[in-house]
């Protein structure tokens, strides 16, 4: 019964065109972040915006994706919220969202190398977002006082 909704979700998402955002100025942003320099892309989205940013990037989607495939870190995006492109990935019901928090301890674990190993800058998330909250929490569970310290200085909140 989810199915049709998420089916319905992800038509709209794959719908919408990428290029047409904004004005002159949203296209300059936008030219300006394909020409960034990321190691990796991690993000809750359903869309396909960033696929058509970082073109030639792997995507992983969901969980099972990120936990089961063996990742190089340089030149992915992970979603850990499903994507448009596989309609039942997407975490959208409480069931889904139940689902996901129960495995977190697995994905943070997956994510502390990729931390550990790049500095990370969130867009559009503040510490109070419950997902960014729990990844972050079962990481620290997983390091010393003086390593949390360096994974914070590597942690970027940009909102």
């Amino acid at each position: 019964r989810d199915s049709a909704i998420k089916i319905e979700i992800a038509r709209h998402l794959q719908s919408m065109a990428t290029d047409d955002a904004g004005g002159d100025d949203a296209q300059r942003e936008l030219e300006l972040l394909r020409q960034a320099v990321v190691d990796g892309v991690i993000t809750t989205n359903y869309d396909l915006f960033l696929e058509s940013i970082f073109d030639g990037f792997e995507v992983f989607i969901g969980q099972d994706e990120l936990l089961f495939s063996h990742p190089q870190g340089v030149g992915e995006i992970y979603k850990i919220h499903g994507c448009a492109s596989q309609p039942n990935s997407i975490v959208l019901t409480q069931e889904d969202y139940d689902r996901f928090e129960a495995r977190n301890p697995y994905l943070a674990a997956k994510l502390l190398t990729v931390f550990v190993e790049h500095p990370v800058v969130f867009l559009g998330y503040s510490l109070i977002d419950k997902n960014i909250t729990a990844i972050l929490s079962s990481i620290s569970k997983c390091l010393t006082g003086t390593n949390i310290e360096q994974l914070r200085n590597r942690l970027i909140f940009v909102q």
